[in-house]
C-alpha cells in the first residue's frame, strides 16, 4: 500500500489533481494533505461507488469532474480522483461549492485557498489521465472510448427515464415550449440584419414558454442568455460578420453574464447583446459572396488587416496569379480588391479611433499605412472628415462598422 500512495504522490506533483484512497466506500488517505472539509462530497462518492467499471467519472453540480479507478488487484480499494474544471474556480463557483461540502464560514478561506490551486483542464485531458492512472494501477489497457461509453449508456438510460416523465406532466399540464419558433424569428432577423424589425419583434415578445435548464431563477437566466448569445454568434457569422469578431463578442457577452446577479440586468444584457449582433450584420457593410475563393479572400483581407498587403499577397495566398485573381474579384462584387482592402484598414481605424485611446499615429503604423499623413488623406477621402474630427465626435459618421 506505501508503493501505492507514492504513485499517487507522484501523479499529484505531476497532475495537480487531488487522489482520495478509500476503502470498502472508507476513506483512507487524501494526496495533498488537506482538511476533511475538501474530501469529495458523499452525493458524489456514492453515485461512483454504483458504477463498476474499471474507470468512470461523473459531472458535479458546479461544472466539475470526479473520476473513480478500481483496483484490480485489491477490490475493496477505489480511487477518487478530482474535482478537475476547464477554467479556474471563480467566487460564485466556489459559493455554490461550500454548500455542498458544507463548509462552515471560518473554514472557508482555507477552502477557497485549496481549490484555487487544483490544475485545470479539459474533460478529454482528465480522461486521459484516468486512463494512464487505471494502467499504471491494474497494467490493464483501455482506450477512450472505454470510459465514453460506458457513461454514455448510464447516462441515456437515465435521460430516457427522466424525458418520459417530463412528456408525461407537461401533457397533463397542457404545457408547451414555444422557444423554437422564437429562435428561429430572431436569429433571422440577426442574420439579415433587420434592426428595427428586431427591435420591434424582441420588445413585443410575451408569453414564452421555455424549458428548465437549471436549478434556480439566476442559473436559469443566464443559461437561457448564453444559448440565445450563442446562435445569434452563429447567425451573424452566416450573415456576413468576420468569424473573429462574431466569436470575441459572444466570449465577452457570455462573461459579463455570468458576473451579473440579478434577473433584471440578465435579460438586459441579453436584448443588448443580440441587438448589438443585429447591427453589426447591418453595418458590417461586408459582402457575401457565393464564390468559394472570394469569401476565402474577403475573410483573409479582414484577418490581415494589420500587415502590409496587397493584391498579389491575397492571390496568392489563393494560389492564383495577381491579374487573374484581380478581374475575377472585380468582376464578382463589382469593385477593386485593392480598394477592399483600404476600406477594411479605413474601418477598423474608425473603431479604433471611436473606442480606444490610441494615437492616430499608433493606429496609423498598426494597420500598416506608409505614413501617418497617408492615412489621414484617405481617411478625408473616404468619409469627408479627418481622423482628428472624428474622434472628437464619431457620431458624425457610423461609428459602428467593421471589427475584426
Amino acid at each position: 500500500m506505501k508503493d501505492i500512495e507514492s504513485f499517487c504522490q507522484y501523479f499529484y506533483r505531476d497532475a495537480l489533481i487531488p487522489v482520495y484512497i478509500y476503502k470498502n466506500h472508507n476513506w483512507v488517505t487524501s494526496i495533498p494533505t488537506q482538511s476533511p472539509i475538501t474530501r469529495p462530497p458523499a452525493i458524489y462518492l456514492e453515485t461512483l461507488w454504483q458504477q463498476t467499471s474499471p474507470v468512470s467519472y461523473i459531472t458535479t453540480s458546479f461544472h466539475s469532474f470526479f473520476g473513480c479507478i478500481r483496483f484490480k488487484e485489491y477490490p475493496s480499494i477505489q480511487f477518487v480522483i478530482g474535482p478537475v474544471s476547464n477554467v479556474p474556480y471563480s467566487k460564485e463557483v466556489l459559493r455554490m461549492m461550500h454548500r455542498e461540502y458544507f463548509v462552515s464560514p471560518n473554514e472557508r478561506k482555507g477552502f477557497y485557498a485549496f481549490f484555487s490551486n487544483i490544475s485545470t483542464m479539459t474533460l478529454k485531458s482528465f480522461l486521459n489521465k484516468l486512463l494512464f492512472f487505471q494502467y499504471a494501477l491494474n497494467q490493464t489497457p483501455l482506450l477512450l472510448p472505454n470510459i465514453i461509453d460506458t457513461n454514455l449508456s448510464q447516462t441515456l438510460c437515465s435521460i430516457a427515464n427522466e424525458q418520459a416523465e417530463t412528456m408525461y406532466r407537461d401533457k397533463e399540464n397542457g404545457s408547451f415550449n414555444n422557444s423554437y419558433e422564437i429562435e428561429q424569428k430572431l436569429t433571422s432577423l440577426i442574420e439579415n440584419g433587420n434592426v428595427e424589425e428586431f427591435k420591434n419583434y424582441a420588445s413585443d415578445i410575451s408569453n414564452i414558454h421555455e424549458g428548465i435548464i437549471a436549478s434556480n431563477p439566476i442559473r436559469q437566466a443566464k443559461n437561457t442568455s448564453i444559448v440565445m448569445i450563442t446562435l445569434a454568434t452563429r447567425a451573424a457569422i452566416r450573415g456576413g460578420l468576420p468569424k473573429d469578431t462574431a466569436f470575441q463578442l459572444s466570449d465577452l457577452y457570455i462573461q459579463k453574464t455570468e458576473q451579473l446577479t440579478t434577473m433584471e440586468s440578465i435579460y438586459q444584457l441579453n436584448y443588448n447583446a443580440l441587438y448589438d449582433f443585429t447591427c453589426r450584420v447591418s453595418e458590417s457593410q461586408i459582402p457575401v459572396a457565393s464564390d468559394d475563393a472570394i469569401q476565402k479572400a474577403i475573410h483573409y483581407v479582414l484577418e490581415n488587416t494589420n500587415v502590409r498587403l496587397t493584391v498579389s499577397d491575397v492571390a496568392s495566398y489563393l494560389g492564383f496569379s495577381r491579374s487573374y485573381f484581380s478581374h475575377r474579384f472585380k468582376q464578382t462584387l463589382g469593385f477593386d480588391l485593392s480598394a477592399f482592402i483600404v476600406r477594411c484598414k479605413l474601418e477598423e481605424s474608425k473603431y479604433l479611433l471611436a473606442y480606444t485611446e490610441k494615437s492616430i499615429s499608433e493606429i496609423s503604423n498598426y494597420l500598416c499605412f506608409s505614413s501617418q499623413s497617408h492615412f489621414q488623406t484617405v481617411f478625408k477621402k473616404q468619409y469627408g472628415t479627418t481622423p482628428y474630427d472624428y474622434r472628437k465626435n464619431p457620431q458624425t459618421l457610423q461609428k459602428r462598422h467593421l471589427i475584426r
